[in-house]
């Protein structure tokens, strides 16, 4: 459905300030529990640069794909979607920092 409502080759270019900055380099010095989330449909940010974010960051780092969702999981699987983030949240305020002091 998402498909044929966006068409099949949406325009979504970056411009401006953020034309061309690639964060990239510094993804895997990032010392926070970090969770990476998408929607299997999703033309915005699609999964492969998900699949990419979760492979540069550090060890920790959690990657969900939503089966059903676009763009939006939060509205397209409200249930599964705030389910996963309440269960990262809870076991990310309970971890140590990546220095071994408490948060």
């Amino acid at each position: 459905m998402y498909a044929a409502f966006v068409g099949a080759d949406p325009e979504w270019e970056v411009t401006g300030s953020l034309a061309g900055y690639d964060p990239s380099g510094r993804l895997a010095t990032l010392a926070v529990p970090t969770l990476v989330l998408t929607g299997r449909h999703d033309r915005v940010t699609p999964p492969a640069i998900a699949y990419t974010l979760h492979r540069l960051l550090p060890g920790s780092a959690r990657l969900v794909v939503f089966g059903r969702s676009a763009h939006r999981p939060w509205a397209e699987e409200p249930d599964a979607y705030f389910g996963t983030l309440a269960a990262f949240l809870a076991g990310a305020e309970a971890a140590p920092a990546r220095n071994g002091t408490a948060r």
